[in-house]
């Protein structure tokens, strides 16, 4: 199966995957490896950066954050 015939979900998950495994993704590189458009590859990483710890750095390369990460307690 191609990337382009996965579901949504599944694209999500591997880019996740490709993150994990420390791969540096940018926009076009998430776009082209499963075949959506670029509005919807970015639309995708962060959503996806809404719930894991990635990120877009100086260099527009998405990655995965090495420091850690601290949550506000509950008042």
């Amino acid at each position: 199966m191609k990337c382009d015939e996965y579901q949504p979900q599944q694209r999500a998950a591997l880019v996740a995957w490709w993150l994990a495994h420390g791969e540096g993704l940018r926009t076009t590189d998430v776009a082209r490896l499963t075949g959506m458009s670029h509005d919807g590859a970015y639309r995708l990483l962060v959503a996806l950066s809404e719930v894991l710890p990635i990120y877009q750095d100086g260099h527009w390369i998405w990655q995965v954050c090495t420091g850690e990460i601290s949550e506000e307690s509950p008042n």
